[in-house]
């Protein structure tokens, strides 16, 4: 992998997209070109993550862990590299490359403990209002939600989007998708700040399991 082996926090490139039969039955396989690219060419990649959705079967993740926004960017102005990487994705998809959906996330702390659990809960938060104030409110509630998570000794990490105005996105490593819900239902103050948050912010929340690509 070229770059910096240092494990600063990252900024996450979350790639979603309709992946193919064949891709979900061996996405290694199916990604080939992409983590070639990404792993051995490109420069700043700090590591990559991939995996389907609980929910949608058919929605695959691809998380890239960059040094900066800068390298993705570079990559991205690169044909001789991205050409051929986004062939090679578009071969794992259902559907035509118009369909993926991209964006970065800054997180405050390395999310690689949540991204390797069991199941990794996705949730993308984005508020209601426009109002700084209400933003700000619904940002000390992820804060919050991660506090009492990390103080159980639950992996987590939340970060604002860099290119996406107003997302947060809060990432937690859990056991089970259902040891997700039974915590929310039985601590009593994180179904509380749960159902606040609800109120405050369009809340959706995901659930994969994500492998490391190790090269």
């Amino acid at each position: 992998m070229n770059g910096d082996s240092h494990m600063n926090v990252p900024v996450v490139e979350f790639c979603m997209f309709p992946s193919t039969e064949e891709y979900q039955e061996n996405p290694v396989k199916g990604l080939t070109g992409v983590f070639d690219i990404l792993w051995n060419k490109a420069e700043g990649t700090q590591f990559v993550y991939h995996g389907v959705e609980k929910e949608d079967l058919e929605t695959a993740y691809l998380l890239v862990g960059w040094k900066t926004l800068a390298h993705h960017l570079k990559l991205m102005s690169n044909t001789t590299y991205y050409d051929p990487l986004l062939a090679s994705l578009e071969s794992s998809m259902s559907t035509s490359l118009s369909n993926v959906e991209v964006i970065h996330i800054q997180f405050g702390f390395p999310p690689n403990k949540a991204f390797e659990s069991p199941v990794t809960e996705l949730s993308f938060i984005t508020p209601k209002s426009e109002d700084e104030e209400e933003r700000v409110k619904v940002t000390e509630m992820v804060k919050e939600m991660e506090r009492m998570l990390t103080k159980a000794g639950i992996p987590c990490a939340w970060g604002p989007a860099v290119d996406k105005e107003g997302l947060v996105t809060l990432a937690v490593g859990w056991e089970s998708v259902a040891k997700h819900w039974s915590t929310v239902k039985e601590n009593h103050h994180m179904h509380d700040i749960v159902g606040t948050l609800l109120e405050a912010a369009e809340v959706v929340v995901k659930h994969v399991k994500l492998s490391p690509y190790v090269g």
